[in-house]
C-alpha cells in the first residue's frame, strides 16, 4: 500500500507533522487561513514555545478524522490534485479535524508523561496540558487552568476564558508555559495522591451517580433541573466504562492485595478505566478535550470529598 491517507478504509488516519504540512492549505475567500492559522503552523508555533521553555517536544501521534458535515466535512479531496498525484496522496486532501498528542517530558512517575493535546477542527482550536499514561495514551486534564480555547467548551462551563482569536489563545499558552514547572509539581502531586488512595465501591457508586446526573440535567428540558454544562461521558461511554471497571475488578484477586482488602483499585486506576474512550476513533475530535476536562473535574471533586 502506498503512503497516504485512506479514509475509505478507516475514518481516522494517522500521519506525521511533515505529512500534515503537505495537505492543502485551506483559506477563506479573503485569503486568510481557515481558523486563523493552518493546523501544521499551529503545531509548529506551539513547538517553538515549548523549546523556549527548555522542553524537547516529541510528537506521539497526529490523527486526522472525517465527519459527515455537508458543508465543511472533516476531509475533502481536491479532484484535480488527486488526478495528478493520486487520490490517496497527502497533497490531495483538505483536513479539518486534526488531533495531536505531544510528549513534553517524563513526569517522574513510572509510565506517565506530561503531555500537550491539541485539537484543531471546524468549531475552533483547543490546547490542553496534563499527565498521559504512556502505554495506552490516556490523557488526563486536571484543571480548567490547563485548558485553552478560542471556542466555548460546554463541559467547562464558564471556568475557562475563551480567547477572541487564535493569537490571543497562543499568548495565553505562552504565559502558562512561563510557570509550567510549578504546575508540573502540582500535577505530579495530584497523580501520586490518586495512586495512593483506594477506590472503593462507595466511590464507584458516587462517580456513576454524578455522571448520570450530569447527563440527565443537560438533556432535560425542565427549567428546575436543566444545566447547560455538557456531560463528561455519554450514556454509551458510561456503560462501556462501567463494564471495563467490573472486568478489571473481577480480574484482580483479593489474595494479591490482602492488606487493601476491597480497595485494590486506586483512584488513578479508576480514572484511567473511565477515560479510555476519550481518544480519536472512539470520541469525536471536537469533544475529546472538553470531555477529558469534565471527567477530570468530576473525579477531583469526588476525590476531595473522600479526604
Amino acid at each position: 500500500m502506498e503512503e497516504g491517507l485512506y479514509f475509505n478504509q478507516n475514518n481516522v488516519q494517522t500521519l506525521t507533522l511533515e505529512n500534515l504540512a503537505k495537505t492543502i492549505h485551506e483559506n477563506y475567500s479573503n485569503g486568510l487561513p481557515c481558523g486563523g492559522i493552518y493546523h501544521f503552523e499551529l503545531l509548529q508555533t506551539l513547538f517553538d514555545y515549548l523549546k523556549e521553555t527548555d522542553f524537547k517536544p516529541e510528537v506521539t501521534e497526529i490523527f486526522a478524522a472525517n465527519n459527515k458535515d455537508r458543508y465543511r466535512p472533516g476531509v475533502s479531496i481536491d479532484e484535480k490534485t488527486a488526478q495528478a498525484k493520486g487520490e490517496y496522496s497527502y497533497e490531495a486532501h483538505i483536513l479539518r479535524r486534526v488531533y495531536a498528542n505531544v510528549k513534553l517530558c517524563e513526569s517522574g512517575i513510572d509510565g506517565i508523561d506530561l503531555n500537550m493535546a491539541v485539537a484543531y477542527h471546524q468549531l475552533g482550536i483547543q490546547v490542553a496540558f496534563g499527565p498521559m499514561v504512556r502505554v495506552c495514551h490516556n490523557q488526563t486534564i486536571l484543571a480548567a487552568r490547563d485548558v485553552f480555547s478560542n471556542q466555548n467548551i460546554s463541559q467547562c462551563g464558564n471556568k475557562i476564558e475563551i480567547a477572541k482569536n487564535v493569537n490571543a489563545m497562543l499568548e495565553a499558552v505562552k504565559e502558562y508555559l512561563s510557570d509550567i514547572q510549578n504546575r508540573i509539581i502540582d500535577m505530579t502531586k495530584t497523580v501520586k495522591e490518586y495512586q495512593n488512595q483506594d477506590f472503593l465501591r462507595i466511590h464507584l457508586e458516587y462517580i456513576l451517580r454524578m455522571l448520570m446526573e450530569a447527563r440527565i440535567r443537560h438533556d432535560s428540558n425542565h427549567g428546575l433541573i436543566h444545566s447547560p454544562v455538557d456531560y463528561p461521558l455519554s450514556s454509551s461511554q458510561i456503560n462501556a466504562a462501567f463494564e471495563r471497571f467490573l472486568i478489571e475488578e473481577a480480574s484482580r484477586k483479593p489474595l494479591d492485595n490482602e492488606e487493601k482488602k476491597d480497595g485494590y483499585l486506586s483512584w488513578w486506576d479508576a480514572l484511567n478505566i473511565f477515560n479510555v474512550d476519550l481518544k480519536p476513533g472512539a470520541c469525536i475530535i471536537p469533544s475529546i478535550i472538553g470531555q477529558s476536562y469534565g471527567l477530570g473535574e468530576l473525579f477531583e471533586n469526588a476525590f476531595q470529598m473522600t479526604k
